[in-house]
């Protein structure tokens, strides 16, 4: 504004188009605004008509232009190839992903996604390319800049969760990385949480090789919260879960869109007494297992997907020949696609999981209920050795702007249904629990914060309010 006023005041000849009621962000609408444009310059054609020019000397000031965009349209051959890397990434890394050849002509789609692919690397401000003519070689220079913040990344979140008829949760989180720790690329991430949830965890993550395909990952995680154990809406009882983890993983990254991983861990899992009318037992359990995951992210936004699919699917063995106390098997998945269309978003959201009859340990059961999650129940409320969920969501954009200061306002309609069972011999479809829910979503710079009621076909009934993306447990992870 402070370059455009200025200007205005001076100019000759301003011509000023009327999109006032439309926001700087409406990029899909130029076919609306376009029209506008033609009628403010027309409006003011005689002032317009003083700067023409004899059609002799536009004739030759356009075969002037063509005979310029006939030279640029010309491929160059690329003769040699110079990395700039004013970066503390290997140069060997980023040399690796640089497809284009010397001696071939220049493949910008090729160079594009050469570009893209160094950019993922996360380490990187901006991945950019020159071309220039040395001693009559062509020169393709690509050029990598730093984060001004790398090698360190601090995340930071928070989280709160109030259902009216039951117990708030707040929760504090943050997520310290380190990139860049040796040639290879190696990262040290460190988790934090503390409210609803206390915790730690930290990983050393190795990748092998220039490609950076496959890595390794070592592991350490101690975390504790409390778990309350409901009977028809009431806490009749709450215990303390304490899991320990230590452990190395090998993995594989698919591409830019998944991750595959498989490992031991060692720990512990420690419940605390309880309180309440229903006790559980303490236990002390060693822990031992195979674990394997599959991570699937392609979605814009975690807090409001709005476009994409994301996905996760883990497998869990806890073997005595590993040195388990106990014995038992755990399956869980779940997966999200997105769809927007002008102002309308559609989310279609799948989870489930199950023990297979293995007596899954009571600590480690799923857990329903809260917002798109059997909306009509509490936080956490229904748990068992198999559940069942799907969610149906439709967003539609209120107002606000596509900047990442701006808030978005947002109203929500769910309809979810799905149940979850004490054993997985009971899974049956005649008992599922149908829930819907209507919502106010704002989406702030600290996240969504979200305003909501919850019904489900039993007669149940709850209120939310939910500021952050979540609260997680790893109770369906």
């Amino acid at each position: 504004r402070e370059n455009v006023y200025p200007q205005l005041a001076a100019a000759d000849i301003a011509i000023q188009v009327e999109v006032s009621d439309l926001p700087g962000t409406e990029f899909t609408r130029l076919a609306e605004i376009i029209p506008r444009g033609v009628t403010a310059a027309r409006l003011q054609e005689a002032e317009l008509a003083s700067l023409s020019v004899s059609p002799e000397a536009f004739a030759a000031y356009r075969a002037e232009v063509l005979a310029v965009e006939r030279h640029s349209r010309q491929i160059p051959i690329i003769d040699v190839i110079v990395l700039d890397n004013r970066t503390r990434v290997d140069d060997r890394v980023i040399q690796y992903h640089i497809t284009q050849q010397t001696d071939q002509s220049l493949d910008l789609p090729r160079l594009k996604n050469d570009l893209g692919r160094i950019y993922e690397l996360g380490i990187f401000e901006s991945v950019e390319f020159e071309l220039d003519q040395q001693g009559g070689w062509t020169v393709l220079t690509v050029i990598a800049h730093e984060k001004y913040y790398a090698p360190t990344l601090l995340h930071l979140g928070v989280a709160y969760r109030q259902s009216y008829t039951g117990r708030s949760r707040f929760m504090l989180s943050g997520r310290l990385i380190l990139l860049e720790l040796n040639r290879l690329g190696a990262e040290w991430r460190n988790d934090f949480s503390i409210g609803a949830m206390l915790g730690i965890r930290s990983e050393w993550y190795q990748p092998l090789g220039l490609a950076r395909r496959y890595f390794l990952a070592t592991r350490a995680s101690i975390s504790s919260w409390e778990i309350s154990i409901m009977d028809d809406g009431y806490e009749v009882g709450r215990y303390t879960y304490w899991p320990s983890r230590f452990g190395l993983d090998a993995g594989l990254n698919l591409g830019v869109v998944a991750e595959l991983r498989t490992g031991l861990r060692w720990g512990w899992d420690v419940t605390n007494a309880s309180s309440g009318s229903l006790q559980v037992p303490e236990v002390h359990d060693d822990a031992a297992e195979f674990v394997s995951s599959l991570r699937i992210d392609m979605v814009d936004n975690h807090g409001i997907p709005r476009r994409g699919y994301s996905g996760n699917l883990n497998l869990l063995l806890s073997r005595p020949d590993l040195g388990a106390t106990r014995n038992y098997d755990r399956l869980d998945g779940d997966f999200l696609v997105a769809g927007t269309r002008d102002r309308n978003t559609l989310q279609v959201h799948l989870e489930g999981g199950s023990d297979f009859g293995s007596d899954m340990p009571y600590y480690r059961t799923f857990a329903l209920g809260g917002l798109r999650r059997l909306s009509g129940y509490k936080d956490f409320e229904l748990r068992g050795r198999a559940f069942a969920l799907a969610n149906l969501g439709y967003l539609r954009r209120l107002g606000g702007e596509d900047l990442w200061i701006a808030t978005r306002w947002y109203l929500g309609l769910w309809f979810d249904v799905g149940n979850i069972w004490e054993t997985t011999s009971q899974v049956a479809l005649d008992d599922l629990i149908y829930c819907g829910a209507i919502s106010l979503v704002a989406d702030t710079l600290i996240g969504p914060i979200q305003i909501a009621y919850g019904r489900a076909d039993t007669g149940r009934y709850e209120f939310y309010l939910n500021i952050g993306v979540h609260i997680s447990t790893p109770m369906n992870q």
